[in-house]
């Protein structure tokens, strides 16, 4: 099978199915050609011996009429001359032969030359004569009143026939065999420069794309259906990039889409448990709080700046209480629809009283063309107070800007938070938002601010980012859903 699977090609195809069934007609025709051949050399042969019997009957017919044998050699003689007869023979009325003029191989018997001449017709034929063939023709002779006297008998040699059929019929066959050997020389060398070694290019770039990878490419050339099976085939790889440049998308979105999901689950899982915490610490930090505010009023001395230390730290952990209640708060699901500007003015002014402790200028980047967005406004808010929060911590001497702006396909708003501080250490950077991962002293925070904001983020279909800001700090990028449409408006 594989033998007949490497024979089987164009090349083959066009020699079995076109070049042999051409050879095979042209041979049937020559057949039939030789066949009407050698019927027309046989009626010109017969007719050649004819004429000459004709032409000499008339003499011969008086010289036996006269007994005249001198004059009947002459004619013979003269008739014999003629290089297409092989043998003339003279018979009288009773089958005797008077005269002959050639070979002894073509006379026939006496009887039957009488009884050619009682008939009085004309016959032909061909004779075996001592194993050469012969043919002869018969004609009766007459006297000048119209009877028969006698017999002419005019013979040529078949082999001269047989031989010229045979020499035409061998140079019929050589040309045959030349002519289908020139056919097939013509369609192999033909095949291959026309399109053989095209199809061997591309078989050949086939097996290096199948050895060194899908990006290689055909280069189109030869015939008009090589170049189109050329591009065919790089436009299927192309496609077959492109599918699996998709499908790669598909499974990072997936995978980012995995680790986020597993990241919030552990978050919700920590809010649970910070809920939890949050709510049996509550009660007795305020009654510990409330004491010692009362016990302040009537302290003096020490005993007074002890129980200011107190109430501080008692004040930090209610903050700390409140960021936890913060992170584990769960979404609401009743979403209205707000502009960008509004949101951004509103957690600005929320800024004011921590501001005034620094030397730092807030500074707020308008678009030109407001976006609008739809969630929960006040945990919205609390995400860029947070960022806020956190950027003025890193520079409050410096810089900090915030802005937003739409992305080029208009499906998403973009809010940028932007410092001048030191940046993020990048051995915290991958875990940045993870809860209680932070760069900040003790005394600062716990690590739960840009927890709670991409929670927040997450509640509302979208995420946060950081990357270095061209102020020299940290940019987070906080990207939500872009929602132009007309609906509900809450810009209280």
């Amino acid at each position: 099978m594989p033998l007949l699977s490497r024979f089987h090609n164009v090349r083959t195809a066009l020699i079995v199915f076109v070049l042999l069934p051409f050879v095979l007609v042209m041979v049937i025709g020559g057949w039939f050609s030789l066949r009407n051949l050698e019927a027309d050399l046989r009626a010109q042969m017969e007719e050649d011996i004819e004429l000459i019997a004709r032409s000499v009957r008339l003499p011969l017919g008086y010289a036996l009429e006269k007994n005249d044998d001198a004059f009947l050699e002459k004619v013979l003689l003269s008739t014999g001359d003629i290089g297409r007869v092989y043998g003339i023979y003279v018979y009288d009325e009773d089958g005797n032969r008077v005269a002959r003029s050639g070979a002894r191989k073509a006379i026939v018997g006496s009887e039957k030359a009488a009884t050619l001449v009682s008939t009085g017709d004309q016959q032909s034929g061909f004779d075996d004569a001592e194993g050469e063939p012969m043919f002869s023709y018969f004609v009766p002779l007459a006297d000048s009143h119209g009877e028969l006297n006698g017999l002419l008998q005019v013979s040529r040699r078949g082999k001269e026939f047989t031989e010229h059929v045979s020499a035409f019929r061998k140079q019929v066959l050589t040309a045959v065999i030349l002519y289908g050997l020139l056919l097939i020389a013509a369609i192999y060398f033909g095949y291959y420069f026309s399109l053989g070694r095209h199809l061997q290019s591309v078989q050949k770039s086939m097996a290096e794309i199948a050895t060194q990878g899908p990006a290689l490419r055909i280069a189109p050339r030869g015939p008009q259906e090589v170049r189109a099976l050329a591009e065919c085939v790089n436009d299927m790889l192309d496609g077959i990039a492109r599918s699996e440049h998709v499908l790669a998308q598909q499974r990072l979105r997936e995978f980012e889409l995995k680790a986020r999901l597993q990241q919030h689950e552990k978050l919700a899982a920590i809010g649970r448990l910070a809920a939890g915490v949050a709510h049996e610490l509550g009660t007795p930090l305020s009654v510990a709080d409330g004491k010692a505010q009362r016990a302040l009023r009537t302290a003096e001395g020490t005993q007074a700046q002890a129980l200011t230390d107190i109430r501080a730290q008692l004040g930090r952990m209610t903050q700390i209480i409140r960021q936890l209640m913060e992170f584990a708060r769960p979404a609401t699901p009743n979403y209205r629809r707000f502009s960008v500007a509004g949101l951004v003015h509103s957690a600005v002014g929320q800024m004011e009283e921590m501001l005034a402790d620094t030397n730092l200028q807030l500074q707020v980047i308008p678009e030109p063309q407001d976006a609008f967005i739809e969630g929960n406004r006040m945990r919205l808010e609390q995400a860029l107070v947070n960022l806020l929060r956190n950027a003025i911590q890193a520079a409050p001497n410096g810089q900090v800007s915030i802005g937003w702006q739409t992305t080029p396909s208009n499906k998403n708003v973009i809010i940028r938070v932007d410092d001048s501080g030191p940046g993020i250490d990048q051995n915290i950077a991958d875990r940045l938002f993870e809860p209680f991962v932070t760069s900040k002293s003790g005394s600062e925070g716990i690590g739960l601010g840009l927890a709670v904001v991409s929670s927040i983020a997450f509640e509302h279909r979208g995420r946060i980012d950081y990357q270095p800001s061209p102020l020299g700090g940290a940019r987070f990028s906080l990207t939500l859903p872009n929602r132009p449409s007309k609906g509900t408006l809450d810009d209280e």
